[in-house]
């Protein structure tokens, strides 16, 4: 009975278990739509598992690539960028926790003296 229960309280808390997601047994992205797309544009430079290991959101993602292409020569992505950035930031985005509130909007305490 207590490991039930422990369960039902983890997926209330957390929600229930994530949904392994399929992958390319060679570059380990997962594999959705535009993941050829990435892989074809990032592997040249670097391995796909610099890729998988990051999360990011969409525009930590966007000044990423435009750091690659101002200090290392990452070429032009044109019309594909929007497309990489997207399954980017859904594939491999920040997670939201569940139920946790926004951070307080305070200054910081100053010292009296």
């Amino acid at each position: 009975m207590l490991p039930r229960l422990f369960i039902a309280t983890l997926v209330c808390f957390y929600g229930p278990p994530a949904v392994s997601q399929e992958t390319d047994p060679q570059s380990g992205l997962i594999l959705d739509e535009n993941w050829e797309l990435v892989l074809a544009n990032c592997s040249g430079c670097h391995s796909p598992r610099l890729v998988t290991q990051n999360k990011m959101n969409a525009d930590s993602w966007l000044e990423t690539i435009h750091w690659m292409q101002d200090k290392h020569n990452l070429w032009d992505l044109g019309d594909s960028q929007s497309k990489i950035i997207s399954y980017l930031a859904k594939n491999y985005g920040v997670p939201e926790l569940p139920y946790r509130r926004k951070p307080l909007n305070v200054s910081p305490l100053t010292s009296e003296g």
